[in-house]
């Protein structure tokens, strides 16, 4: 089953299970499934596509579902499940202070795609930003 009312605080199973994944590369006709079925490394188009496909599945059944960043990096190991070779840091990097200073990856961008477009077509509400706090340079 997709979708399992138990939820755990750190436990995404109910996201998505690698057999999903498969189930749904073989319904969608994208050539993900031919390349899981060959064990070959995923095109740049491709691991886009996967991402979409992922992020699409886990987000039609409740749209206004957020993901936090243990739920991204779930959906990674799903990714690496049924593809070994994936490198994880592709479909998501987390923001690592001044080293990385937002996420970034596949996945994290389909996700803000998706969210954007559903908040173009009036699914979502825009939220608005708070007062913004001002630095104080005090110390120099």
């Amino acid at each position: 089953m997709y979708m399992s009312p138990k939820r755990g605080e750190n436990d995404f199973s109910w996201l998505m299970t690698p057999a999903y994944l498969i189930e749904l590369m073989e319904k969608n006709d994208l050539n993900l499934f031919e390349k899981y079925q060959q064990k070959t490394i995923l095109s740049n188009i491709e691991k886009n596509n996967l991402a979409r496909l992922i992020i699409t599945a886990v987000l039609s059944e409740n749209y206004r579902l957020e993901l936090p960043r243990n739920a991204m990096f779930y959906l990674c190991q799903v990714i690496t499940n049924v593809f070994p070779k994936e490198d994880t840091s592709v479909y998501y990097t987390p923001q690592c202070g001044s080293l990385v200073p937002h996420s970034k990856g596949k996945l994290y961008h389909a996700y803000h795609l998706f969210r954007g477009k559903l908040r173009e077509q009036g699914y979502l509400e825009r939220t608005k930003p708070g007062p913004r706090k001002r630095r104080r340079y005090n110390d120099y």
